[in-house]
């Protein structure tokens, strides 16, 4: 029974991690709004990369989609306006979000850090990885 809790613990303590950074962004007060942007993005883009080191190229759309495919039951809540909007103010230093999209965002990401499943994340994975060939089989043997 203790082995068990320990490793549920050991499991889920990347959690624990970055709910303390997104605490620690959400009372910092010296931080701009477009800085604040950035820190959650890093927040949650560790954590992706943390559950698949294949998570590491993704931006925009395709990083939404993702979050959300981790997400249990279809409940989403990246990829919409508000999500597409946080992408861009990340490339483009005229689209910042306000307090209340900051604020939004930040709830939407302690709730997915809660939630999320690493098992759902890769429901998908099969379909959209390309096919890995053994390179020592010659072209006819590979058909």
């Amino acid at each position: 029974m203790i082995y068990r809790r320990v490793w549920v613990w050991w499991q889920n303590r990347y959690r624990t991690e970055a709910l303390a950074a997104l605490d620690t962004l959400g009372n910092t007060q010296n931080m701009t709004p477009s800085e604040r942007s950035q820190a959650l993005f890093r927040v949650l883009k560790t954590v992706l990369v943390y559950l698949d080191s294949r998570h590491a190229s993704l931006f925009s759309e395709p990083f939404l989609q993702q979050l959300d495919r981790y997400t249990p039951h279809s409940q989403g809540g990246f990829n919409t306006a508000l999500g597409q909007r946080w992408m861009q103010s990340l490339v483009n230093p005229t689209i910042t979000l306000d307090a209340s999209e900051g604020k939004a965002l930040l709830a939407t990401s302690r709730v997915w850090i809660k939630v999320h499943d690493p098992r759902l994340g890769q429901r998908d994975d099969a379909a959209n990885m390309p096919e890995v060939q053994d390179p020592k089989l010659s072209a006819k043997e590979r058909q």
